[in-house]
């Protein structure tokens, strides 16, 4: 197998988009926005026989503790069958290129998109990976088809979920969309009380601007705001990079 640079977006849109699952981690964009904090990103595709069977986003990380390589949510594959080859392939690539670097990454660190973590993961202990002591991504995450009709929706959800939907009505709770990057100003505030009141780690407010900035230029940034009797309850600021958006949010 073959492992080189996918140089356009449309070559790599072209086949990550056709595949499920996949997350935002492993876009054009995503790239774009790593570039914007300075990290270097490569954007791999991998080819049996000229034929392009898998693409992977690699993150060469700047970290106190060493440099490492990070691939959020991926590789994509088109057929699970080679998802093993590619791993392999992937560790001897980002071996020989760290030997070039003045500042040799320590570790490859991969958080891959899988929905049998007991089956998959075996082929990365095959290959002498180990767990990693926190995760990076969210591993355990819930998608919901928001097109359905609201009864639908409402029937797919638990009975005490209904219960707090239908009291929330009632209580007169109202929900705002902002569709406006200075919206971040209003957001921040919410975040920052959030951390204090629950001691949390909170990404860097420069790089929040950065990923907001970035989607507002393609109309793809909201916050939203939920209210009771004029009191902010909850704000969640949404940044959609075409694929599944990235999500920051504050509960008060």
């Amino acid at each position: 197998m073959q492992v080189k640079d996918i140089e356009t977006k449309k070559d790599w849109d072209d086949f990550v988009l056709t595949l499920q699952p996949n997350t935002f981690l492993q876009s054009w964009q995503w790239k774009q926005v790593q570039e914007l904090d300075g990290e270097h990103v490569s954007m791999l595709g991998f080819y049996d026989h000229n034929k392009l069977v898998s693409a992977c986003l690699v993150i060469l990380v700047h970290a106190k503790r060493g440099n490492y390589y990070l691939v959020p949510h991926g590789p994509i594959v088109k057929d699970e069958k080679e998802y093993k080859s590619v791993i392999q392939d992937l560790v001897i690539y980002v071996k020989a290129k760290s030997y070039k670097l003045k500042a040799r990454p320590v570790a490859l660190r991969i958080a891959p998109l899988i929905e049998t973590p007991d089956t998959d993961r075996s082929i990365f202990y095959q290959l002498g990976f180990r767990n990693a002591p926190m995760h990076v991504h969210a591993e355990l995450t819930w998608m919901l088809d928001i097109a359905k009709p609201e009864e639908e929706l409402l029937q797919g959800m638990r009975k005490t979920t209904r219960h707090a939907v239908s009291k929330a009505e009632k209580e007169g709770v109202q929900v705002e969309i902002i569709p406006d990057v200075s919206a971040l100003e209003r957001f921040w505030p919410l975040y920052d009380q959030t951390r204090s009141r629950h001691d949390l780690f909170l990404f860097q407010n420069s790089l929040c601007s950065r990923r907001q900035k970035y989607s507002a230029l393609r109309m793809q940034c909201f916050l939203q705001l939920q209210y009771m009797k004029a009191k902010i309850l909850r704000a969640q600021c949404a940044c959609n990079l075409e694929i599944p958006c990235f999500t920051i949010m504050a509960l008060l």
